[in-house]
């Protein structure tokens, strides 16, 4: 018996249906965005986390894959990054500032998050032994000093969580793992950690010592690559990224509510069009709104029980004859520049302005009114007659607000 197909049956009894999928032609404008561009980062970069210090936006680690650099040189070179920067959000004029490097391997999609003006890092992966990560580090700023500290190591290597905060909570959902081949989500590499991306971990800042706390798993389908926030005391997991025991990949449209006080799942309404690879970073406005940006379309969606169906829905994508020149890819990639909106109040979907250009895998961090987008892959595009590239180093900024869509 295949490992997908002993999960489906250990899952088909377990599973409470969604509500059907809002029309999307009817979905509500909810979100109105203002774009413009922030201090561009030192490099070009992707799959970076961070959190905020202080007055202080800060970014760890990533990867760059060097396919731009002929354009810009020296803006793009290859490898994986242990560096951090930080912009000073109340003098952004000055521009990044370098922070003392990640202590541990160089690394990209790591779990991290800010919890009570100290940033959280753990796990990520790169193309060296051992390929995934557990050991993590808590970054803090003292006297105007940055310094990192261990902590405690997750319960396994891990990459590619969703990572929300309650109170001094951390709270960690799926992810995946690697080997050097491939992506590992249903189960770890070993096969022996069943479900590995619908697993629940929780790490008390408050009480580092005792380390990480298995809680109650997923339900739905295993997933890396998932939007969470947590709004009112609960946490909210949207989407995903599933990988097949094959190494396919498809879309996650199952989303899911957890309540810390009872260690329960309830599920909610699937996304209105199927896509994988959300943002990962702060994603709640007013908290209320949890903002999903953009995607990949997979051609298939997997299932909580592990089967699987056609992607539904139709993406949107920059129209590209507008920019001066040729892309790195040539528009070839389908990254999309949609951004949906997931309402906590009436678990209904809606949209908000769209990106101005083509994105996937982003970090994202909502500060107030106003939101910092940091590229992850793109297939290259301009930004007024400037070329920016796969791994871009362009920051957008956005005003956000909130329309009176329910009038």
């Amino acid at each position: 018996m295949s490992t997908m197909l002993s999960l489906a049956l250990m899952m088909t009894a377990d599973v409470p249906p969604s509500p059907a999928p809002q029309a999307q032609e009817s979905l509500p404008h909810m979100i109105k965005t203002e774009w413009s561009a922030a201090p561009p980062m030192p490099q070009g970069m992707q799959d970076n986390d961070g959190g905020i210090i202080d007055d202080y936006l800060v970014l760890v680690g990533g990867f760059c894959h060097g396919k731009d650099d002929n354009r810009k040189p020296g803006m793009y070179p290859r490898g994986f990054l242990k560096k951090a920067w930080a912009l000073n959000l109340k003098n952004e004029a000055a521009g990044w500032i370098q922070l003392p490097h990640f202590p541990g391997a160089a690394r990209q999609e790591m779990n991290g998050i800010s919890v009570h003006n100290k940033i959280y890092l753990w796990g990520g992966f790169s193309y060296s032994e051992p390929y995934c990560y557990k050991n993590g580090y808590r970054l803090e700023r003292t006297g105007g000093e940055w310094s990192w500290h261990p902590l405690p190591d997750m319960p396994y290597p891990g990459s590619a969580g969703s990572v929300a905060v309650i109170g001094s909570k951390i709270f960690l959902v799926g992810g995946m793992d690697y080997d050097a081949q491939r992506y590992y989500v249903s189960t770890d590499r070993t096969g022996e950690v069943k479900r590995f991306g619908a697993r629940l971990s929780v790490f008390d800042t408050a009480a580092e010592s005792k380390g990480w706390k298995t809680l109650k798993p997923c339900p739905g389908t295993p997933r890396m690559m998932s939007a969470m926030a947590a709004s009112d005391g609960q946490l909210y997991l949207m989407g995903g990224y599933a990988v097949d025991d094959k190494g396919g990949a498809h879309n996650v449209v199952d989303s899911w509510r957890y309540d810390p006080s009872t260690d329960t799942w309830h599920r909610l309404r699937d996304l209105p069009v199927s896509v994988s690879g959300f943002s990962s970073g702060m994603l709640l406005y007013q908290n209320r709104y949890i903002l999903l940006v953009t995607g990949y379309p997979h051609p298939t969606i997997m299932n909580p029980d592990g089967s699987i169906r056609p992607r539904y829905g139709t993406p949107s994508r920059i129209d590209r004859s507008q920019w001066p020149g040729e892309t790195g890819f040539n528009g070839s990639l389908l990254y999309e520049n949609h951004v949906w909106v997931y309402d906590t109040h009436t678990d209904l979907y809606g949209t908000a302005t769209y990106l101005p250009f083509d994105d996937h895998g982003q970090t994202m961090y909502i500060l107030g009114d106003t939101m910092y987008l940091f590229p992850g892959e793109t297939g290259g595009f301009y930004w007024e007659h400037e070329y920016f590239g796969h791994a871009a180093e362009f920051v957008l900024r956005g005003k956000v607000k909130a329309l009176d869509w329910q009038r």
